[in-house]
């Protein structure tokens, strides 16, 4: 199944803020919005509030501290709000930032912590890890030493996100950080996640066609990223082996054509394969509304029709509005699967025309060419190629 949902308004952003117990959650809302609107973690409750960045509309979620060594020691309230973090920004988040802070007299974070997050955030869903992001928050001026230990300690994290992670020094670097916000969106083509207790629905509702076929999408894409870093691997251990055979062992730059190759099978992968598997299970999971649109205003219609005929026949007693109600359900409903069918024979009419090319030619004549023996400029074309 799909793991997230389709596109939304391009100047409506929501995040949800999640991490361990002090992690520095509430203040970095208050950095996002501009403001205090957040205090410290609310008695262990979620809390939303919405705001303005730079005239972008922004939703942000601050959940409540997780336990910093394992989930099983978390109480369960606080994993029922993590979970409920999502349905409070409907129809879903556009990014889940994974704060983890840096203080000058910390040690990195330990293999437990990792753990710890890492099952924190699954609580939402297996899919959460493709809008995550691994935020890093320095509380202090750091050495960039300090910093790197803490980011190298983290790679599993990092590598669970696709390697995305942003490390937040000043105040004057949330615009850059809602930068890589807008990132995220764009490599998973504008969509969101989708609550999971919403997405179970979907699932069970969903024709088992585009299910088995969004999971093909998924399954190919990932088959993919694992052939493109193989192929990285395989240009880092030639070039390291060629390093070695001219008997230098200095760490010497890559050459232009070490970067244009890397560079050009990243936009080949990317491009020409990741893409359009992308495109195409975003697609089928477009239908998935409005096909369901199109029962809602059946019914909807049916409903209004009995809500009227009740009203209508409420002159004669029960007996009448309950008459009344039946046959404008009846009316209702034809109406509705009327005007459905009515627009797709509209539709057909106008991919015919579109098609033909419209009535001032005829369309056989329009297939055969004009009469007068010349020659389109593509049919010249392929002549002066061959």
């Amino acid at each position: 199944m799909m793991a997230t949902g389709g596109s939304s308004a391009q100047d409506d952003r929501r995040v949800v803020l999640l991490g361990k117990i002090g992690a520095g959650k509430s203040s970095l809302a208050n950095r996002l919005l501009g403001g205090k609107a957040f205090k410290k973690e609310e008695a262990g409750l979620c809390v939303r509030r919405q705001g303005e960045h730079a005239g972008r509309k922004l939703t942000v979620v601050d959940t409540p501290g997780w336990d910093r060594v394992s989930v099983q020691r978390t109480p369960e309230h606080i994993k029922q709000e993590i979970i409920r973090s999502t349905s409070l920004c409907l129809p879903g988040p556009h990014a889940l930032l994974l704060v983890l802070p840096i203080s000058m007299d910390g040690d990195p974070p330990s293999a437990n912590e990792m753990k710890s997050a890492s099952h924190h955030v699954e609580l939402l869903s297996p899919r959460a890890w493709r809008h995550t992001m691994v935020l890093f928050v320095c509380k202090d001026e750091m050495e960039k030493s300090v910093i790197d230990r803490h980011v190298q300690g983290a790679k599993k994290l990092t590598d669970k996100c696709e390697g995305r992670f942003f490390i937040l020094e000043r105040d004057n670097e949330v615009s850059h950080l809602l930068q890589k916000i807008e990132d995220i969106v764009e490599q998973n083509c504008g969509d969101f996640l989708i609550p999971q207790v919403y997405y179970e629905v979907f699932e069970k509702r969903m024709p088992s066609g585009i299910v088995e076929q969004s999971k093909m999408y998924e399954r190919r894409e990932e088959e993919l990223k694992e052939k493109y870093k193989e192929k990285l691997q395989k240009m880092e251990a030639e070039r390291d082996k060629a390093l070695r055979r001219r008997g230098s062992f200095e760490l010497l730059p890559p050459t232009m054509s070490d970067t244009s190759k890397i560079q050009h099978q990243d936009s080949e992968i990317e491009k020409i394969e990741l893409q359009p598997l992308k495109q195409g299970y975003h697609e089928e999971f477009v239908t998935i509304p409005r096909y369901y649109i199109k029962m809602l205003m059946v019914i909807m219609a049916a409903v209004v029709g009995a809500f009227v005929g009740a009203i209508g026949g409420a002159d004669k007693g029960a007996l009448g509005s309950c008459t009344g109600m039946a046959s404008g359900f009846l009316i209702g409903l034809l109406m509705g699967l009327l005007v459905i069918g009515v627009t797709k024979l509209v539709k057909g009419n106008t991919s015919l025309t579109l098609v033909f090319g419209g009535t001032d030619q005829n369309p056989q004549e329009k297939m055969q060419g004009p009469r007068d023996g010349s020659h389109s400029p593509k049919t010249c074309k392929k002549e002066k190629e061959q």
